[in-house]
């Protein structure tokens, strides 16, 4: 009797801990695509290009172009472009995976835009605007036409703001806000630009690079306190739990962490500042697997890992 009683308790156990588990990946969708990012030589315009992710296949997407965001669905792709000696200094387009059918969501529209992210439903776009003779960045949204334009309002005027990203319920933005090249912080703003709230210390010097889990429980930030090489952490929406997952130091950093669609996956920028040499490398959310995907030459920046499209 003992010994069944004990048999049960250990069943119960394990029961509640499946049943306390299984959401954790319940929760999460999509199935892992390509993955883009944006080159930088210093001495040529930047190039959004995208790969597998086993690190093959890599495919230019567009030239003069940075901060590519994948849609929800893998179909479409959009990022920000740089023109020259143009009213408009820089525009969103959006395309298919591979670069063909680019269409200028910006248009006419004068000063510069950039910084893209679709909502979650895919129906709208969050970005970067910074119109001619401003001096500060603000949030907007529009279409998939870039229509609709509209300000999001509540943002701070007294920060520069950066990489905008709604969180999965389609409520909240998560953004970073500079008031210096060494003091930036992570923010969030309801979508109607209520509520707004800083979530972290401007001392720790929040990279521009962002990103929500997609069951929305945390956020992935880089964090260059104390002029350190970079490092990636997670922290809860409301600013609870914050961890650190990497702990490099000296040469060594990591940076610009973001999700795979699944959620199982941290995707990651290692850079050596003694060689110059950049890779891609993935781990999981618990900072373990470390696992190298591709390795490059040129800076890179900019990483979204995209889902695979139905």
């Amino acid at each position: 009797m003992k010994r069944l009683t004990k048999t049960l308790l250990v069943v119960s156990l394990v029961s509640v801990v499946l049943l306390v588990a299984a959401p954790t990946h319940a929760t999460y969708h999509g199935r892992n695509g390509r993955i883009a990012f944006a080159t930088d030589t210093g001495n040529s315009p930047q190039v959004v290009k995208s790969i597998k992710q086993d690190g093959s296949e890599l495919t230019g997407i567009a030239w003069n172009a940075f901060d590519p965001n994948w849609a929800p669905d893998g179909t479409k792709i959009v990022f920000a472009r740089f023109h020259e000696g143009a009213l408009t200094v820089c525009s969103i387009e959006m395309s298919d995976p591979d670069g063909s059918e680019a269409v200028d969501l910006t248009g006419a529209h004068p000063g510069c835009d950039s910084g893209p992210s679709f909502t979650p439903d895919g129906s709208a776009i969050v970005f970067i605007h910074r119109c001619d003779g401003c001096s500060r960045q603000v949030i907007w949204r529009m279409d998939l036409q870039g229509g609709a334009r509209a300000r999001i309002s509540g943002v701070p005027l007294h920060v520069e703001v950066n990489d905008p990203n709604v969180s999965p319920d389609g409520r909240t933005i998560a953004f970073q806000g500079q008031r210096s090249e060494t003091r930036r912080a992570l923010f969030t703003v309801k979508m109607n630009g209520s509520h707004l709230r800083r979530i972290t210390s401007f001392a720790l010097s929040v990279g521009s690079r962002i990103d929500w889990a997609p069951n929305g429980a945390h956020v992935v930030l880089t964090e260059y306190q104390n002029g350190g090489p970079g490092n990636t952490a997670l922290i809860r929406p409301d600013g609870s739990r914050y961890v650190q997952i990497t702990h490099y130091d000296g040469d060594v950093g990591a940076g610009g962490a973001v999700y795979s669609p699944d959620g199982r996956w941290l995707l990651y920028r290692r850079q050596n500042s003694a060689t110059g040499r950049y890779a891609i490398w993935k781990m999981r959310p618990d900072g373990s697997q470390r696992t190298r995907i591709r390795g490059l030459a040129v800076n890179v920046c900019c990483l979204d890992w995209g889902p695979r499209p139905e």
